[in-house]
């Protein structure tokens, strides 16, 4: 359903639909194309804390996170569960990658997606949401 607001509102659910879109691939990829144990073992060769834990908050905060932003539903908890899996993203992996994105990584991408969930918790659903 449709909530009031400005034009500011559309933006907020451009927002909240492409994060959405980006945290369900990003869900499927550590389910099903690393699978958990590749998952896992990745992040232990990154040196993050508790692998096995983290691997599946990754894939339950940007699955479910994932779709109840593209829904509308509980967007700022949706987006803030993943603020924790970008900035270990940010912190353990890309930083010291430098900043631009290129074949060896870097961290514009991580702090884009970063600022931008914390900017959709900040905002909240916008229009076009399955809440009344």
């Amino acid at each position: 359903m449709a909530r009031g607001g400005g034009i500011e509102s559309y933006g907020a659910t451009l927002l909240r639909v492409c994060l959405g879109a980006i945290y369900v691939m990003h869900a499927y990829l550590a389910a099903f194309v690393f699978g958990p144990s590749g998952m896992t073992a990745y992040q232990a060769a990154k040196g993050i804390p508790f692998p096995e834990i983290s691997t599946w908050y990754v894939i339950v905060a940007h699955g479910l996170g994932g779709i109840c932003l593209i829904l509308g539903l509980l967007v700022r908890v949706a987006a803030l569960v993943n603020v924790p899996v970008l900035a270990g993203a940010l912190f353990f992996v890309h930083l010291k990658q430098g900043f631009f994105m290129t074949k060896d990584g870097g961290y514009e991408y991580a702090l884009l997606v970063l600022v931008a969930t914390i900017a959709q918790a900040l905002l909240g659903p916008g229009v076009f949401t399955l809440k009344r």
